[in-house]
Formats: structure tokens, C-alpha cells, sequence
């Protein structure tokens, strides 16, 4: 068992949020997989314990390494980012594994989270293999290539998506995929929007998750709600891009809070 001391970072928030998939709370501990490592995690106050990852894993898959007052700082331009800052302050974007990012945000397309996690792990234990941590058992997500049979992909429960994970499987390049960081935003967004399934919004969440592009703004039903009532913006384009320049390089981060607040508020509403 290992921990590490913490700063400004709420793991019960950053995991719960609906940017991660493949989690399970178990005593009190987060099992994660992420794409063939399954580790598990705790928060106790200021530190956090954990095993079955590494030490530089754990800081770098919740991005411990970002400057979360400077980001807060950035975003904080009106009462009601505030007071999504405020409802789960310490919250983190996580950076998956591009190809995982990839398959996971084609599977949320006009889906809800509790499918989205049902289609990822039926997926991964359709093509994946057995995992284990302690007494816990379950799947690695499928590498590429390994998506290469398409009636047992529709077994999977995935609808209408069957076929773009088919095709997507024969298309992806893993280098070329983590090549897209050194693109600009614009130009990287182009590149996947090639791939079957991807649509602006998918490939926003897969800038924004795990290619280090925080400035991507994601719109899914929920902002683009919370847009137009609250911005006064009454297309997405217009969303995105007013975002983008109001929230500046961290709108991202600034997506993730308002995602999370506006979604939990409209439940207890």
C-alpha cells in the first residue's frame, strides 16, 4: 500500500463526475481501470492511498501535476461557475489513454452514463482479458485491433454504434493518435472527426480527456441547456466558441464543473 500527501483535490468528485466509465466503489475504495491497469484508491483527508499503480501513474492519470489555483482563477468569471467551483472544489480532468478516450466517447453518443459504463464493460469483457486486484475481478479495456468482430460487438449492447467501433478498429493508429498533441486544436479536432462516430462533441471530450487540450469545451444536453438559459448562446457552435474565449485556455476544466453542478441541481430540483 502507498499514498502520497494531496493538495486541492477531491477524488469522490473527480471520479463520480461523469468523466470516468469503468470504476467501481467497493469499502470505501475506487477500483479503476484504465485500459489495462486496474488500481484502486482512497481518500483520507490530505492523503491519498492506493495500489496496483505507480506513484507517477496516480499523479498523472488525476493530473495532480496541474496548477489548480491558477486554473480556478481563470475559469471563476461569473456567480454560477463560483458556485460549481464551490459544490465539488478539488475535482480534477483525468487524462485517459487516447485509444480508450477514443472508443469510450463514441459509446456515450446519446447515451446516459449508467449505458455508457454497461456498453464499456460488456465491450471489455467481450474482448479484454481477465483482471485481478486482491479479491477483485474484471476486464482490460480491448486494445486495438482486437475490436474485429462485428456480431459479437452488437452483443455487447452498443445499438446503432456497433459499426462505427468495427470500423474504428481497423482505422486506429495508437501513435498517430498521441501525435495529435503536438497539433493545434483546430487541426487535431479534424483529424478525428474522420473517424466514424465522432462528432464535434465527441471529439471535444476526447481533446479535452486525453490529449491535453483543456481548452475544448464539450456540449452535451445539460450545457447546451445551461447555455442558453444562463449565457444567452442559442446554437452550440456559439456555445463553444464564446466558452472558449470566456473561460479562456482552462474551459475545459470550466465544462467538467458546470457539467457536474448543473446535472446534480436539475436532479435534486
Amino acid at each position: 500500500m502507498a499514498q502520497i500527501k494531496i493538495k486541492d483535490f477531491n477524488l469522490k468528485e473527480t471520479v463520480e463526475c461523469g468523466q470516468l466509465f469503468r470504476w467501481q466503489l467497493v469499502d470505501g475504495w475506487y477500483y479503476v481501470v484504465a485500459r489495462d491497469k486496474l488500481f484502486r484508491v482512497k481518500q483520507e483527508g490530505s492523503k491519498l492511498k492506493f495500489n496496483g499503480a505507480s506513484e507517477s501513474f496516480i499523479k498523472h492519470f488525476f493530473r495532480l501535476d496541474d496548477d489548480y489555483n491558477k486554473i480556478i482563477r481563470t475559469i471563476s468569471k461569473d456567480a454560477y461557475i463560483k458556485d460549481a467551483v464551490k459544490f465539488s472544489r478539488g475535482l480534477r480532468i483525468v487524462r485517459y489513454d487516447p485509444w480508450e478516450a477514443l472508443i469510450s466517447f463514441v459509446c456515450s453518443a446519446r447515451s446516459n452514463i449508467p449505458q455508457i459504463r454497461r456498453n464499456l464493460n460488456n465491450l471489455s469483457k467481450a474482448f479484454g482479458r481477465k483482471i485481478a486486484l486482491g479479491s477483485y475481478r474484471t476486464y482490460t479495456f480491448p486494445n486495438p485491433g482486437s475490436l474485429n468482430n462485428l456480431k459479437r460487438i452488437r452483443k455487447c449492447g452498443v445499438g446503432f454504434r456497433d459499426r462505427y467501433l468495427f470500423k474504428i478498429n481497423k482505422m486506429a493508429d495508437e501513435k498517430k493518435l498521441k501525435a495529435l498533441k503536438k497539433l493545434t486544436y483546430e487541426y487535431a479536432k479534424t483529424e478525428l472527426i474522420k473517424f466514424p462516430g465522432v462528432g464535434h462533441k465527441v471529439a471535444d471530450c476526447i481533446l479535452l480527456y486525453s490529449l491535453e487540450f483543456l481548452n475544448a469545451f464539450p456540449v452535451d444536453v445539460w450545457l447546451e441547456r445551461l447555455m442558453k438559459q444562463r449565457y444567452k448562446k442559442e446554437n452550440i457552435p456559439q456555445m463553444r466558441d464564446f466558452s472558449q474565449r470566456y473561460f479562456g485556455s482552462y474551459a475545459g476544466y470550466a465544462q467538467q464543473y458546470l457539467f457536474h453542478y448543473t446535472r446534480c441541481k436539475c436532479r435534486k430540483i
